[in-house]
């Protein structure tokens, strides 16, 4: 096999990574941000208001497939770090997994209409599942691959914003593509039709820049770490998974993404529905509405990259935590109060910057959280001699689609509490129904994201804590070669 000793990786070295070497990296982040934004905009409301699931059923089928996919995120950062092959530790299960990824992303919105609700439940929760399984298999090997390109402290920042950078990019397409081009009928969003070619134009973009990426970095594969020669990975997982668990910084973390992620699951399930009903969007409201997402991240992108710059990454994530707590909370309490007038215009020209404003705090925050988890990783290896970044990004993804499952739940449960009709109308959508709907999506969901602040003070890892660790490695690294 033709790889390099992994006691002297070209990733070890401070130097300054080149920017074609960040923008090739970077859009890998397609395939991940096309899926994580196509789903959550669209699949709970084409389940629920569109194809007649209940909200138990829809919720039901997230939570059973995000847990599993979690369950499994483990077991594939461990395999992904400890794969020897000619293809590198990454690569191969990026290839691997770019065309079923791919595929399952355009059959889950072609659900055939003549499956009974509980027969669409099955089909959905099956495709689910492998597309799920098929989604971590490429973007836990990328996230772990961006960690390793470079061991700096400023520099893991800027691959964070490169990577973001696409990632804002990429938030476009499900959005303008739904709202601008295959949802514009005269039933809009409730066109059932216009969902399955939808997809899968989606799905032919995200497998051209998943192809793109992996294909582009295949030739950095011998200037990384290399996975370690042993035997027995079940019992190695197992110790791990209870080194991680022993970790302090990496327990702050997942919790920090637990609390967070089960806030945005109600929020980003409910959005859409927020958006037609509570607000009461008009088809052109709901696309304007939905650019502020893309625009907001991608305005977020430069900004985080400049605060990650000029501050340290815990205050940056904190402030950001506290901005989005208070834009999810304060906009639907000023409409349910009726300071804010049933006026699209006005409605509009609101929620247009505030969620503009809370997207930049998001992916400020997220590029600062990403580096976070990489600065950890390192200090995994100083306490137990080993690198484990397919590890730490996978307990991160655990965390996230095991908490997004029970936030979906949430949000299915929550329709069918305040009584959500599955073929909504004017008439049956009654003022009841959508002040709950906002109480749900706003204050609720902002409360639990505050409490996200609190877990994140404890974190300790700054600058010159991560430097001396870097330092310590260093050494450790020198006495081992000799």
């Amino acid at each position: 096999m033709d790889i390099v000793s992994a006691t002297a990786p070209a990733a070890d070295t401070a130097q300054p990574l080149s920017v074609r070497t960040k923008l090739i990296y970077g859009a890998g982040q397609i395939v991940d941000t096309v899926t994580a934004t196509l789903l959550p905009a669209f699949l709970f409301f084409y389940l629920t208001a569109v194809c007649g699931l209940s909200g138990f059923l829809a919720g039901l089928s997230m939570l059973i497939t995000l847990v599993i996919d979690a369950v499994a995120d483990p077991f594939i950062g461990a395999l992904s770090d400890n794969t020897r092959s000619r293809w590198g530790r990454r690569h191969m299960f990026m290839l691997a997994s770019i065309v079923p990824l791919a595929v399952s992303v355009g059959l889950l919105f072609s659900i055939p209409e003549v499956l009974t609700e509980f027969q669409a439940f099955l089909y959905v929760t099956a495709i689910s599942i492998a597309l799920r399984l098929a989604y971590s298999a490429y973007t836990l090997p990328h996230a772990a691959l961006g960690a390793e390109l470079t061991a700096d402290y400023v520099e893991r920042s800027s691959v964070a914003a490169y990577r973001l950078t696409f990632s804002s990019a990429g938030a476009f397409i499900p959005i303008v593509l739904g709202y601008s081009v295959f949802l514009t009928g005269p039933k809009g969003v409730l066109d059932r039709g216009a969902y399955s070619p939808f997809a899968w134009t989606c799905a032919a973009l995200l497998l051209a820049a998943g192809l793109f990426c992996a294909l582009a970095t295949l030739r950095m594969r011998h200037g990384l770490h290399v996975a370690p020669t042993r035997s027995g990975l079940g019992r190695a997982l197992f110790r791990d998974v209870i080194n991680l668990a022993r970790h302090r910084s990496a327990r702050i973390l997942v919790g920090v993404v637990l609390m967070f992620n089960i806030a945005q699951g109600v929020v980003l399930n409910l959005n859409l529905h927020a958006n037609k009903y509570f607000w009461g969007l008009s088809e052109e409201g709901l696309k304007l509405v939905g650019l502020a997402q893309p625009a907001g991240l991608l305005l977020g992108a430069l900004v985080g990259a400049l605060l990650a710059k000029r501050f340290e990454k815990k205050p940056v994530v904190v402030y950001g935590l506290l901005a989005m707590c208070a834009i999810e909370a304060a906009l639907p309490m000023l409409r349910i109060a009726g300071i804010i007038p049933a006026d699209e215009n006005v409605i509009v020209a609101l929620i247009i910057p505030g969620r503009i404003v809370m997207y930049v705090a998001y992916m400020s925050l997220l590029i600062s959280f990403t580096s976070m988890v990489a600065d950890a990783a390192d200090e995994h290896e100083l306490m137990y001699g080993v690198r484990r970044e397919g590890l730490f990004f996978a307990g991160v993804a655990f965390a996230t689609k095991s908490a997004a499952g029970f936030g979906g739940l949430w949000a299915g449960l929550v329709l069918d509490m305040i009584g959500f009709p599955k073929a909504p109308t004017a008439e049956l959508v009654t003022p009841e129904i959508t002040t709950r709907l906002g109480y749900a999506a706003g204050p609720v969901a902002g409360a639990l994201t505050l409490i996200c602040v609190l877990i994140v003070l404890g974190y300790r890892l700054d600058r010159r804590a991560h430097d001396a660790i870097l330092a310590q490695i260093a050494v450790r690294r020198r006495a081992g070669g000799a």
